[in-house]
C-alpha cells in the first residue's frame, strides 16, 4: 500500500470510526483520535489531517467546489468497513431534534403504527408500518448508490483528468452499475412517495374512499395545512419546484417508457475535478437528461424525436452544461423532501406514537441503533444468562 509510510508516521485511526459520504463518490474516514483521511482515488497525493474537537465535518467542504456532505456511517470495529450497506447509515439532513431525519422519521412511524394497532385501527397501522419500512429501504438504497459511486470512482480515475474528460461522457460497465443502482433507488423512493401520500389521504384528510392521485391533487391544491402545501409544491403547483413530480417522471422514463435513465444518452458518467482548500480532487457525475418537456411527451406516449438519431446540436448543448443534475444528489434531495413531507403528515395526523417496552429478559440478541447512527450489538450469554456486548 502506497500510504503505509504515512500511517507509520502517526496517521492511525482508532475505532469507533466514522465514515462520511460525500457527493461524487468521495468519502472521509475519521477516527476516534480525530485523525482524518479524505479518501480520494488520487493515490499520489493522499490527504491526511487532524480535525479539532467538536468541529462540524459538514463545514470542512463548504469552500470545496461541487462537493456536498450527504451522510455518515459509524463503525464500532474496523472490520465493519467492508459492509457495502450498513445498519446505521444516517443522512446529513436533520429533524426538529437535530438528529438524522430518516432515523427519527422511521422511529416516529413505528410508534404511530404501535398506537394504531393498540387502538384496533389495523388497516391504518399497516400503512404506518409500510412508511417506516420504506424509509429504511430508501435509506439503504441511497447508501448503496453512494457506495457504487465510490467503487466506480476508484476504478476509473487511475490517470489525471484531461480537458477532454471534462466534456466527455463515458458509457461502460461502471456507467451501467451506476444506472442500475440509481433506478433501484428511484423505485424505492417512488414506493415511499405512494405510502406517504396514502397516509396523508387517510390520516390527515380523513378520507375512507379508494385513494388516487387525482383525488389527492384536488384536495392538496385547496388545502392550507403544511403537509398539503409541501405536497402541492413538490408535485402539482407550478409555483413550486415540483421535485417529487420530476422524480416520478425520471422513474417512469427509466422503468416503463424506454428502460433507460437518460432517453438519448443512456447510462453515462463524467469525470470532473473539485477545487478548493483540499486541492484538485477527482469526482464522478452521473448526469440526468435535463429536457423535462421532451421526457413528459415521451411519458405520455409520444416518441417523436427521441428514438431518432440524436441531433449534434442537442448533444453539444447537453455536454456543454457545467452543472448537470447528478443522480446521487438528486436521489438524496428526493429522499430528504419525502421525509419532510412525512414529518408534516405525522404532525397533521395528530397521532401520539406509542413505544413498546422490551425488558432485558425478552432479549436473546439485538442490534440497537440510536438517532446519531451509533450501533450497539448484544447477545445473551448461555452460561451467565446476562446480555453482553460484542
Amino acid at each position: 500500500m502506497k500510504n503505509e509510510h504515512l500511517l507509520r508516521e502517526g496517521f492511525a485511526f482508532e475505532p469507533p470510526l466514522e465514515f462520511f459520504h460525500l457527493s461524487g463518490g468521495l468519502s472521509l474516514l475519521l477516527g476516534a483520535n480525530r485523525q482524518a483521511w479524505l479518501m480520494s482515488p488520487d493515490q499520489q497525493r493522499p490527504t491526511f489531517f487532524s480535525v479539532v474537537p467538536r468541529a462540524e465535518i459538514r463545514t470542512l467542504f463548504v469552500e470545496q467546489t461541487n462537493l456536498r456532505f450527504l451522510g455518515r456511517t459509524r463503525f464500532q470495529h474496523a472490520s465493519e468497513l467492508h459492509d457495502f450497506v450498513s445498519d446505521n447509515f444516517s443522512i446529513a439532513a436533520q429533524g426538529s431534534k437535530r438528529t438524522c431525519l430518516a432515523n427519527s422519521q422511521s422511529a416516529l412511524w413505528d410508534g404511530i403504527s404501535n398506537r394504531l394497532h393498540h387502538d384496533q385501527r389495523n388497516a391504518d397501522a399497516l400503512l404506518a408500518t409500510r412508511i417506516q419500512r420504506q424509509i429504511r429501504l430508501s435509506l439503504s438504497r441511497v447508501e448503496r448508490l453512494s457506495g457504487t459511486y465510490r467503487s466506480a470512482l476508484a476504478a476509473t480515475t487511475d490517470k489525471p483528468i484531461s480537458e477532454a474528460d471534462k466534456t466527455n461522457l463515458t458509457s461502460d460497465k461502471y456507467a451501467y452499475w451506476l444506472g442500475s443502482d440509481y433506478r433501484s433507488c428511484l423505485n424505492e423512493l417512488y414506493s415511499l412517495r405512494d405510502a406517504i401520500l396514502a397516509a396523508h389521504f387517510r390520516l390527515c384528510l380523513k378520507r375512507n374512499d379508494p385513494f388516487s392521485i387525482k383525488k389527492l391533487r384536488a384536495s392538496v391544491l385547496q388545502g392550507t395545512d403544511e403537509a398539503s402545501t409541501l405536497i402541492s409544491e413538490s408535485m402539482f403547483a407550478t409555483s413550486g419546484d415540483l421535485l417529487i413530480d420530476q422524480m416520478s417522471l425520471y422513474r417512469n422514463i427509466a422503468l416503463h417508457c424506454i428502460g433507460a435513465t437518460n432517453p438519448i444518452f443512456g447510462d453515462v458518467y463524467q469525470r470532473r475535478m473539485s477545487s478548493g482548500p483540499f486541492g484538485e480532487i477527482p469526482y464522478l457525475v452521473f448526469p440526468l437528461y435535463d429536457n423535462i418537456e421532451a421526457m413528459r411527451e415521451l411519458e405520455q406516449g409520444s416518441s417523436k424525436g427521441l428514438f431518432e438519431p440524436i441531433e449534434r446540436a442537442e448533444a453539444e448543448r447537453f455536454l456543454s452544461i457545467s452543472n448537470h443534475k447528478d443522480a446521487l444528489e438528486f436521489s438524496y434531495d428526493c429522499l430528504v423532501r419525502l421525509l419532510q413531507i412525512s414529518e408534516r403528515v405525522a404532525e397533521g395526523a395528530g397521532i401520539a406514537p406509542k413505544t413498546l417496552t422490551t425488558t432485558d429478559q425478552d432479549i436473546i440478541e439485538a442490534s440497537i441503533t440510536d438517532a446519531a447512527g451509533k450501533t450497539t450489538r448484544v447477545r445473551r450469554d448461555q452460561g451467565t444468562g446476562k446480555l453482553i456486548e460484542y
